[in-house]
């Protein structure tokens, strides 16, 4: 529906139309004002707040879209999302363009959004948004990066880490200091992502000749009061570990918090590796041995990409950042 059907509808005319979805109201009755809004409402009409750079076919905003899950959850306070979202931001005004951060729940207020507003790009956060990947690439017609995604789609610009290998990496570490009692924590069988980082996990220990143990499998989601819990159950009830692999930093500072709490020394009884590299790594003790995605990096591709496909020019469809192991305190040496 359009400006002048509500018009039509409302027996007034497109500029009574516009005051009344604008808020102008000097000149407008409070009957015709009564009539437009429940039109406007009934037809679920979604005025364009950015008409003036529609109309000239041309947009320097570029969204930043999180996923937001069902119970409310601020995913800005996870660290990996606000350092992304700060280094993107950073990149895009750096190429002229201003971002615009969202956090969505559905397919359907994605797509709300994209009709509200002009852009000229996107970048989606988290490969929450695979489950909608057909529908986006569909209906929504703008360039758009996927950040983390695991989509097999060959039309869609993707930019990730190698997943596999930096758990791999973590975990071959491990067993170089003479570790063999490894456990893993993450939510593996519901992620396709966290999947590829159990499978680091698993070929580091088969290729060592050492058997993926049920009882040290943690399958919980990465979080900082989750690593607090696998802290607490490994000093309690599994003492026989001495080392954890985790798929980011945030849990990995719980699970040391959890296990010095239950009166587990770190890293002379549990040995642990992070994963993503964020500052606070360094304000811990013990200094937290990681494995750095290279997050500036990934950025620095993804706002490349999508600006490279907005201005014509041939880009890359994926590109796979490397890893790299960053040794600090957090891991001790089982060898002497």
């Amino acid at each position: 529906m359009t400006l002048k059907d509500i018009a039509k509808e409302a027996g007034v005319s497109i500029t009574t139309v516009s005051n009344v979805i604008n808020k102008n109201y000097n000149r407008v009755s409070q009957n015709t004002i009564d009539k437009v809004s429940e039109i406007v409402k009934k037809n679920n009409y979604a005025p364009n707040m950015n008409a003036k750079t529609l109309a000239a076919k041309n947009s320097n905003l570029i969204f930043l879209i999180v996923p937001l899950s069902n119970n409310e959850v601020n995913m800005f306070y996870t660290p990996y999302i606000s350092a992304m979202i700060g280094m993107l931001e950073q990149r895009l005004r750096e190429h002229g363009f201003y971002s615009i951060i969202r956090s969505v729940h559905t397919f359907e207020e994605l797509d709300t959004l994209f009709q509200t507003w002009t852009s000229a790009g996107a970048i989606m956060l988290l490969p929450d948004f695979d489950c909608y990947i057909d529908q986006i690439m569909e209906k929504i017609n703008i360039p758009i990066v996927f950040m983390d995604s695991c989509n097999k789609r060959d039309d869609t610009m993707i930019v990730t880490c190698d997943n596999k290998k930096g758990i791999y990496t973590a975990t071959r570490y491990l067993i170089g200091q003479g570790h063999t009692n490894i456990a893993f924590m993450a939510d593996f069988k519901h992620s396709e992502m966290m999947t590829e980082r159990f499978n680091g996990y698993a070929e580091a220990l088969k290729e060592n000749g050492i058997l993926v143990k049920e009882e040290f499998l943690f399958q919980i989601p990465p979080s900082h009061e989750n690593g607090l819990k696998v802290g607490y159950d490994i000093a309690n009830n599994h003492k026989n570990i001495t080392g954890i692999v985790t798929t980011s930093d945030y849990s990995a500072i719980g699970i040391m918090e959890g296990a010095r709490l239950s009166g587990f020394r770190v890293p002379s009884q549990l040995s642990i590796i992070g994963f993503d590299n964020m500052p606070f790594c360094t304000y811990c003790l013990p200094k937290l041995t990681t494995i750095s995605q290279n997050i500036e990096q990934k950025a620095i591709t993804a706002v490349e990409m999508l600006t490279d496909k907005i201005n014509g020019k041939l880009s890359k469809n994926k590109v796979i950042v490397d890893v790299e192991l960053i040794e600090r305190q957090s891991v001790a040496n089982l060898l002497y």
